[in-house]
């Protein structure tokens, strides 16, 4: 399942932004030329593409949840986030699915929270 993340700096997706009209161009089929320049416009905003199986670092964990790389940490030190260090390193990477899984939940939880304060309104409580 792939999905977006944000890429590591302008001129990295830039740089893969122009790679990908310069594909499409050549492609024959509309619909594919279509989607691999709606590709190519995402990166210039600053995304990438990453499979649930890479891992990002938790600067990129943190920008994929909308959050701080400093609360990445944290969760990882709380064992919200699973983590793995680089052979050698003390770097930490995050493997997507965890930051994917992380962020659905979070939303499940928002959207239950958003739907009891829904409620209390419709019922004429105040907020």
């Amino acid at each position: 399942m792939p999905l977006t993340v944000l890429a590591p700096d302008a001129a990295t997706a830039d740089h893969d932004s122009q790679v990908l009209l310069t594909a499409a161009e050549a492609l024959d089929d509309g619909a594919t030329r279509e989607a691999v320049q709606r590709l190519a416009a995402s990166l210039r905003s600053g995304a990438v593409l990453a499979t649930a199986e890479e891992s990002v670092s938790p600067k990129v964990a943190g920008a994929m949840l909308g959050v701080s790389r400093q609360l990445v940490d944290r969760m990882i030190k709380d064992g919200r986030l699973a983590s793995t260090t680089k052979p050698g390193s003390a770097h930490k990477l995050v493997r997507v699915s965890d930051v994917v899984q992380l962020d659905q939940e979070r939303n499940r939880r928002n959207s239950a929270v958003d739907e009891l304060v829904a409620g209390l309104l419709d019922d004429g409580d105040e907020y």
